[in-house]
């Protein structure tokens, strides 16, 4: 992907579970018989490199974990799983760009919301895209 068209470069932010048995992980429970644990990663978008990974119980939300990657270098690309509007009040005080997924109820449509209101609904799909 082109980058240099964005005013800043993008900083993917999104986290996988893995899982196994719960007797192999005591400590980090999960689902019923299941535990696992959580990589919270903050990739960026030009060279697919990690610039952050938080290691977590698989049962901890998204949302907290994700401040401790954000970075105001970079236009911060999430999925629908880190929307809240106290974060979005937050990001526009400190002039953090963003492009986050809204959680979308009734269709299959996807809706983002976003602070760069200098770049075209092409390039915001683009920036969303890559996550």
């Amino acid at each position: 992907m082109n980058t240099s068209a964005f005013p800043k470069k993008l900083l993917l932010i999104d986290a996988t579970t893995m899982t196994v048995g719960k007797m192999r992980l005591p400590w980090a429970p999960y689902h019923d018989e299941r535990a696992g644990i959580k990589l919270h990663v903050a990739l960026w978008a030009e060279t697919v490199q990690p610039l952050n990974v938080m290691e977590t119980i698989g049962s901890r939300h998204d949302r907290p974990v994700s401040e401790h990657l954000e970075h105001p270098d970079y236009i911060m690309v999430m999925d629908r799983a880190y929307e809240k509007l106290e974060r979005l009040d937050r990001y526009k005080t400190d002039k953090q760009s963003f492009v986050i997924r809204l959680r979308d109820f009734e269709d299959r449509e996807i809706r983002v919301v976003t602070d760069l209101m200098q770049v075209t609904p092409e390039q915001i799909a683009q920036i969303y895209k890559a996550h």
